[in-house]
């Protein structure tokens, strides 16, 4: 069985990059649009996106009735 080359520096922090980028896309679409954070007490609204619950019942309750994602 050939034997695996060991990656240079170089294509070592490539590979962070990417990791990091694919990480990153994924932790946004799990961000909460009102408090642009990660949700501890996530919530889907109607409109698909996750929220803050609490963010999301304040939002609502102030008399917003459009989705502070999509405005609809």
């Amino acid at each position: 069985m050939p034997r695996k080359r060991k990656a240079t520096a170089a294509e070592t922090e490539q590979n962070e990059k990417k990791f990091r980028s694919a990480l990153d896309d994924a932790a946004s679409e799990f961000m909460c649009s009102i408090t642009q954070a990660l949700p501890v007490d996530p919530v889907m609204a109607q409109d698909g996106h996750i929220y803050e619950r609490v963010a999301i019942e304040e939002w609502i309750a102030k008399g917003n009735g459009k989705s502070p994602m999509t405005g609809k």
